[in-house]
């Protein structure tokens, strides 16, 4: 049985507050060289910022984050997650990776 493994351990990107709700900002993808049931992932959000479960959610089948409202950079300056992918073995296993969005900055006035 095999673990689980992200492409990368950390992630950082630049987001725009004038993304409408419900856009994907990043698909995380984690690989898993079992085939099968044990091939078969699930992403999880395990660690955030407070507010960050206000505004971003992942989906827990394909890894992608996507926002849950939309951002405003008076208010949120940066979100950080860390993600859980975890296969579906006996037991499972799994990796992690963090996240870090920058909301960037575009409607003012």
């Amino acid at each position: 049985d095999n673990a689980p493994k992200f492409e990368k351990e950390f992630y950082e990107i630049d987001v725009d507050e004038s993304l409408p709700k419900d856009s994907q900002i990043l698909p995380l993808n984690a690989r898993d060289l079992d085939k099968g049931k044990n091939g078969r992932l699930t992403y999880t959000i395990i660690e955030s910022d407070s507010w960050a479960e206000d505004y971003v959610g992942i989906l827990p089948n394909s890894g992608i984050i996507f926002l849950k409202n939309t951002l405003d950079r008076e208010k949120i300056e940066s979100i950080s997650l860390k993600v859980k992918a975890e296969d579906q073995g006996i037991p499972p296993l799994s990796s992690t990776a963090r996240v870090k969005f920058s909301v960037k900055d575009t409607n003012d006035n």
